[in-house]
């Protein structure tokens, strides 16, 4: 069974330099703010469930994740191709994930990185949104936050509010507009414990996810109305 390649604790230098020079882009460019909440989960193992309306989303998760070690996330498996910038994917510790979703080895990968007491930052969608709205959650995250739920492991929402702005699934250059990450409390999961198996279970649970990850969100960006909780199948991009 494969498993990912984990950060190590000593992040090497490229690494560093390149999350140095984004976080300056972003800062400058982006004027880009980080918002805690209080009661946020301070460490691993933990779900982070993220909206993602832009590339711009991975680069601000990538520049302001505060956790040691670093969070582990899955990126359509295609990225990986790509000069410099699947290098950098592998070093963060990313898990590649074919774009039909049929593929289990991904969901395999994550369990173990939640069994290494790592935290994983992860699309609720599993794929961009090219409306700007929160759409239906992917199935696969589901599952994985009910697992979280009935071995009490923090799941909490974070939205990327501005990204969709900037830079739209459209756009092929970003717009100076302001860029907020917001890092809300843990979702609270207890009557969860022990559901999660049946059909009904999921998209219940999907329903309560959605809500929570558009709670952070401006009105313009959560689900239109009649958008359902739970996507059929899992697709990633």
């Amino acid at each position: 069974m494969a498993t990912p390649v984990l950060t190590p604790r000593k992040e090497p230098f490229y690494y560093l330099a390149i999350r140095a020079i984004l976080g300056a882009y972003m800062r400058l460019y982006h004027r880009m703010e980080v918002e805690f909440h209080p009661e946020a989960p301070k460490e691993p193992p933990y779900i982070a469930l993220t909206s993602h309306f832009s590339y711009l989303d991975t680069i601000a998760l990538f520049v302001m994740d505060p956790y040691k070690p670093k969070s582990v996330t899955a990126m359509k498996a295609s990225v990986f191709k790509i000069p410099v910038i699947g290098a950098l994917m592998r070093a963060r510790g990313m898990i590649p994930v074919t774009r039909d979703g049929r593929d289990v080895a991904p969901l395999r990968n994550l369990l173990h990185v939640l069994r290494s007491k790592r935290g994983i930052c992860i699309a609720a969608q599993g794929r961009r949104s090219r409306t700007g709205r929160l759409g239906p959650l992917n199935s696969v995250v589901v599952k994985l936050a009910a697992r979280a739920a009935r071995a009490g492991m923090p799941v909490f929402p974070v939205a990327v509010v501005g990204a969709y702005e900037s830079m739209s699934p459209h756009m092929l250059w970003p717009r100076p507009r302001k860029i907020r990450v917001i890092v809300h409390r843990s979702i609270d999961l207890r009557r969860w414990k022990d559901r999660g198996h049946s059909q009904q279970d999921l998209e219940d649970l999907a329903k309560l996810l959605q809500d929570s990850i558009a709670e952070i969100l401006p009105p313009e960006r959560r689900p239109a109305p009649g958008t359902p909780a739970l996507a059929p199948s899992g697709v990633y991009d």
